[in-house]
């Protein structure tokens, strides 16, 4: 995780959390070292970014249907003009994490081949430093994952009606202006398997 600008490393016994699912049922997780916290923190300047991973029955299990996918984001920092700004939002797919992940890479290998875009010159390249988000967005929901809604309110958090926008490749957000903002995920996968996590949403 990265705290007060600062990346660094957590012991077992803290890095324990509970994920709160859209239901607003509390699963036990864990913070975990993955590549998004470090992207993150570099396209947005905030000083705190972490990442929470958590497995357990979904929200869609416990309704009875298939095992769901949950990613939650939180963003707390400033909006233009100062303003204090605290939102959150959860995507989620009835279909588990499959269908997100398989996007993703086609996402990304779709613009290595040039199929769309410039050609990508030599080295090493994040997928979120080559697609370009509003573009990335509109696929996605392509896909079938419900809209992004708030947090459900067993979590205690005041959530802003403000919502999650598309915004330019290599953009800094507007909640990075003044008062530098912290960053959040918390991913739910689904039950059944123990995917391995490639990257945020």
């Amino acid at each position: 995780m990265r705290r007060d600008g600062v990346f660094t490393w957590l012991s077992a016994a803290d890095a324990r959390v509970r994920v709160v699912a859209s239901d607003g049922t509390a699963v036990p997780g864990a913070y975990i070292a993955i590549l998004d916290v470090p992207s993150l923190a570099l396209a947005t300047g905030a000083p705190n970014v972490h990442f929470a991973f958590a497995v357990g029955a979904s929200t869609g299990r416990r309704r009875g249907s298939p095992a769901s996918l949950e990613v939650r984001v939180d963003i707390e920092g400033s909006a233009s003009g100062g303003v204090p700004l605290r939102t959150g939002r959860y995507l989620t797919h009835a279909a588990g994490q499959r269908p997100l992940t398989a996007l993703g890479m086609a996402l990304g290998v779709e613009r290595l081949l040039a199929l769309r875009g410039d050609p990508v010159p030599p080295g090493i390249h994040t997928p979120e430093a080559l697609v370009d988000p509003a573009y990335e967005v509109e696929r996605m929901l392509e896909a079938g994952p419900s809209s992004p809604k708030r947090p459900a309110r067993p979590d205690n958090r005041r959530v802003s009606r403000a919502g999650l926008r598309p915004r330019a490749a290599r953009g800094r957000p507007r909640a990075a202006r003044g008062r530098q903002p912290s960053v959040a995920g918390a991913y739910v996968p689904k039950l059944q398997t123990l995917p391995s996590m490639s990257r945020a949403m």
